[in-house]
């Protein structure tokens, strides 16, 4: 979720997928979640500056690029946030055409089952030609809707890149980036295809879904480079790339009734001979096929569903290192030696991947290379490596770990509460926003003019549903009220669920904020203001709640219920004032 600065101006008054389609932002916190799901995270020189930019796409449908910034040793904001409209879960880098700047190919779900990918060039971060609005997979009768199996490269070796698409239909797509259509209508259709395949018919003869495993890679010593691809159904295959002609597939659980969900698979050269190790994460194991043979192979089922996946030489031996981040948050340094798979390192890096796991590495602008992974809450993490036993934590998207930038993470999303009002001693005014997920919630607060964190919350174990900002004391000094609940939980028959909580925080003398005040269960506090209502000395908190109650589980049968309830401050505490009764009505 995104938060604005006070004035933001929208390109062309929209955010459509469109080239000026994206935010011109003053300043923004919360880089989303779902950071990088299925590998769509890259670090990558690509405005050829000499310095990685991070490259990643969220689940709100945003792709962010940060720059970053020497002097700091961290990352920044320099810029812009592209909106894609939906879901990005696909990503891929590569060089396209003559300038120096690098590409990117962005694969989202643009609404509903319709799927699309777009070309961006890396400097300007316009559409490259032939790509603008995206560009849709068509065939007979319906689209591809979530194309997050992306690759590129010189397939064909005619000096020209191509692109393979890969959706849940269970087609292989590949197309040149250049001229992707013949006909003009910014969708391509199976005759327009260089590669239009059915992997299932050339399979195990069944329709498959979720083709998210798609790599391009040197699997032979050939000149050719080939294409591996795998499914939900856990069916694999490699194909050349310059006949389309099958040189092996696999079923990697044997069973046509198991899914084993073969995505994010990628090419590495781990052994460095030359030719690439083809690796395929599964939801209860890794494999590793050893110069792309299918008969040479080594598991590890200790890693489950470790679909982040990057490849580089950390350690200047001239072999390239295996990463893996998993479901679990675990982040693993893997190296093969002979027919070995060796676990050096495996810490977890404390957010849950469960969208998908997303990690990379960065080897530029760094004394030692970087891991950088996201995760489910929104927070990105960067760990150094010094060593192959070695690594510590050098950099967070949130205040205090972020190198003084002001780039921040509102963990967990759900931005239900946002208020402005002056909580400490400056003329400016701060930004209020709560961000939460299951179980915990917090509120920040930034400086209005230098947007700087100024305070964050404890955590108050439920979303923040309201703010407000006022001196509720009469002492000249605000308070920060916050009211607390989960949107749509219910109240179930054994009587948990639909609570919410009033949380008041007070300001001491050295400036900072500490909890003055929490009251017991009021029901799920939906919103909150601060008012005088009845002429006394202090100001009243009004608050709206309400919930689904669910009375009978098997009939279904529910009732809804909902208050107003006023507090304030009676000279020396906070207690209840008033409340409406029950209004049979969610309130708020």
């Amino acid at each position: 979720a995104l938060v604005p600065a006070i004035n933001v101006d929208a390109a062309n008054d929209a955010r459509s997928d469109v080239d000026t389609g994206y935010l011109s932002e003053k300043w923004r916190a919360g880089l989303g979640t779902g950071l990088g799901a299925l590998n769509s995270i890259k670090s990558a020189d690509i405005d050829a500056d000499g310095e990685d930019e991070l490259v990643f796409g969220n689940s709100q449908g945003y792709v962010h690029i940060l720059d970053w910034n020497a002097s700091a040793g961290a990352f920044s904001e320099e810029f812009q946030s592209v909106d894609m409209g939906g879901a990005v879960k696909g990503l891929e880098i590569a060089q396209i055409d003559d300038d120096p700047q690098l590409e990117i190919a962005i694969g989202y779900n643009w609404n509903s089952d319709s799927g699309k990918v777009k070309i961006i060039d890396g400097s300007s971060l316009l559409a490259e030609a032939n790509w603008s609005s995206g560009v849709s997979w068509s065939h007979t009768q319906w689209t591809e809707g979530w194309p997050y199996g992306l690759a590129m490269g010189d397939l064909d070796g005619d000096n020209q890149t191509e692109l393979g698409m890969s959706a849940d239909r269970g087609f292989l797509w590949v197309v040149d980036t250049n001229t992707p259509e013949i006909y003009v209508g910014r969708d391509i259709t199976s005759d327009e295809a260089e590669w239009y395949m059915d992997v299932g018919a050339k399979t195990g003869g069944s329709t498959l879904e979720n083709t998210w495993g798609l790599t391009f890679g040197q699997f032979d010593d050939d000149e050719a480079m080939e294409v591996a691809i795998g499914s939900k159904q856990g069916w694999v295959a490699i194909f050349d790339g310059e006949t389309e002609e099958m040189q092996w597939k696999m079923d990697m659980d044997g069973n046509n009734a198991a899914d084993s969900l073969c995505y994010s698979m990628i090419a590495a050269d781990l052994n460095g001979n030359g030719i690439d190790e083809l690796v395929v994460p599964q939801q209860s194991k890794i494999t590793v096929f050893i110069d792309g043979d299918r008969d040479v192979r080594v598991d590890d089922a200790d890693v489950n569903s470790g679909y982040g996946l990057d490849n580089a030489d950390l350690f200047g031996n001239d072999n390239e290192e295996l990463i893996v981040a998993d479901s679990s948050g675990n982040i693993r340094i893997m190296s093969l030696s002979g027919s070995s798979l060796t676990t050096h390192q495996e810490w977890n890096g404390g957010y849950p991947m469960n969208a998908g796991g997303g990690v990379t590495v960065s080897m530029n602008g760094h004394d030692n290379p970087w891991i950088i992974h996201g995760g489910d809450a929104g927070v990105l993490v960067a760990w150094e490596i010094p060593s192959q036993s070695q690594h510590s934590l050098v950099w967070k998207s949130e205040s205090g770990s972020n190198g003084g930038q002001t780039l921040y993470s509102l963990e967990g999303g759900a931005n239900y509460a946002v208020a402005m009002g002056n909580i400490d001693d400056d003329d400016n005014l701060e930004i209020l926003v709560g961000a939460g997920g299951s179980g915990f919630g917090r509120v920040y607060a930034f400086d209005g003019k230098t947007y700087e964190t100024d305070w964050v919350s404890p955590n108050l174990n439920k979303l923040p549903m309201g703010i407000a900002v006022g001196d509720l004391n009469n002492d000249g000094v605000n308070e920060i009220v916050v009211t607390t609940g989960i949107p749509g939980e219910p109240m179930v028959e054994e009587g948990n669920g639909g609570d919410g909580y009033l949380h008041i925080f007070e300001r001491s003398g050295g400036g900072t904020f500490s909890q003055a005040f929490q009251s017991g269960n009021i029901d799920a506090a939906l919103g909150v203001t601060i008012v005088e209502l009845d002429g006394s000395t202090y100001p009243e908190i009004g608050i709206a709640t309400g919930y689904l109650e669910i009375v009978d589980a098997t009939s279904g049968t529910t009732d809804l219920h909902g208050e107003v309830r006023i507090w304030g401050y009676g000279g020396s505490s906070y207690s209840e004032e008033w409340s409406s009764g029950d209004l049979e009505q969610i309130v708020g």
